[in-house]
């Protein structure tokens, strides 16, 4: 993540963050090519760093584009347009029923079309639920979350491991550990929230008198 904060930050004008992004989507092919390729499978390069960077850093570009075109506001009008809305949700259904369900072959057209239209679907829903308690409160604390969830998933991982409850199969495990990551993420914070020490951890913006 600090490497793709860097590069927003070096990469300002906007030929250049384009070129990143033609960069960044090569990189994706390959990668892609090479995770389907069984003797890559073993390989330990895949295990490094910059390999998980080269894999993912299309997205970090294309978050940076979203936001370098005002893509969210153009966004906003698609939310007020039911029949467009309900387009996308149907489209990304059916792309992501043929893609797993059908178990169709690996495709890495279908699998960025996928990818984007959940982008787009996911926004579409975010931007339409505009007052929600709950959401309002985990979108105040998502660095605990990013900071926490990783240790809690592995130890749920742990557990799960130990009841022999299949992890990469099923919707179950998978909303389980998600929901539960965050709602543990959120009480360790809440706990840590009530020592300055603690919280300073988290945000040591609110603690320190930083000079423009």
């Amino acid at each position: 993540v600090m490497i793709m904060a860097i590069l927003a930050i070096v990469f300002t004008d906007v030929k250049q963050r384009k070129v990143l992004f033609v960069i960044s989507f090569a990189l994706k092919f390959v990668t892609d090519i090479l995770l389907n390729d069984a003797s890559f499978s073993s390989s330990i390069f895949k295990e490094l760093i910059i390999f998980d960077i080269a894999k993912n850093l299309l997205w970090y570009i294309t978050g940076i584009l979203f936001y370098h075109y005002k893509l969210i506001e153009k966004i906003k009008k698609i939310k007020n347009n039911n029949r467009l809305t309900c387009l996308f949700i149907t489209l990304f259904i059916i792309i992501s029923i043929l893609t797993y369900v059908m178990q169709i072959k690996y495709n890495f057209v279908m699998d960025i079309l996928l990818s984007m239209l959940g982008i787009l679907v996911t926004l579409i829903l975010s931007l339409k639920i505009e007052k929600n308690n709950l959401l309002e409160k985990i979108g105040k604390n998502t660095l605990p979350i990013y900071f926490l969830h990783g240790i809690i998933i592995a130890f749920l991982r742990i557990i799960m491991t130990k009841l022999k409850i299949p992890l990469l199969e099923g919707s179950i495990p998978l909303f389980f550990c998600t929901t539960l990551s965050i709602t543990i993420s959120l009480i360790i914070y809440r706990i840590c929230s009530k020592s300055y020490i603690l919280d300073f951890i988290f945000y040591p913006k609110k603690y320190l008198k930083i000079k423009k």
